[in-house]
């Protein structure tokens, strides 16, 4: 079972995808602050990482570098309601695949099959 851990501060979002993404099969855990993912991480030790990408906490390039340096090849899925250049060019510099909110669940989860699937990077769907 491909395990996917939640990084985001809504407590309704985050609800909403770890409901998802089990409903679909996945094995899915949440947590509300970056601060706490990076431990998440090494004991959960998922296939993919959901982040949104305006939380407190390290800057996203610091964190994907903590986390691929402990997991190297976790898949990272950015989630923003902003689509902006900033952005793209923080998904593209951390080689990270961007997932556009809102999104519905069904759409979600076909979203990371892909990721997961082709290990490339994905653009919004």
């Amino acid at each position: 079972m491909k395990r996917v851990l939640v990084i985001e501060d809504n407590a309704d979002t985050s609800l909403m995808l770890v409901c998802a993404l089990r409903g679909f099969g996945y094995l899915a855990s949440s947590v509300a602050r970056r601060e706490f993912a990076i431990q998440a991480v090494i004991v959960e030790a998922p296939h993919t990482v959901f982040v949104d990408l305006f939380m407190a906490g390290d800057s996203i390039d610091t964190f994907c570098a903590q986390m691929r340096s402990i997991r190297p090849n976790v898949k990272v899925v950015l989630m923003s309601a902003a689509n902006s250049a900033a952005v793209a060019e923080v998904s593209f510099r951390n080689d990270i695949s961007f997932l556009l909110k809102p999104f519905e669940p069904k759409a979600m989860c076909a979203f990371v099959d892909n990721v997961l699937e082709s290990g490339d990077y994905v653009a919004v769907p």
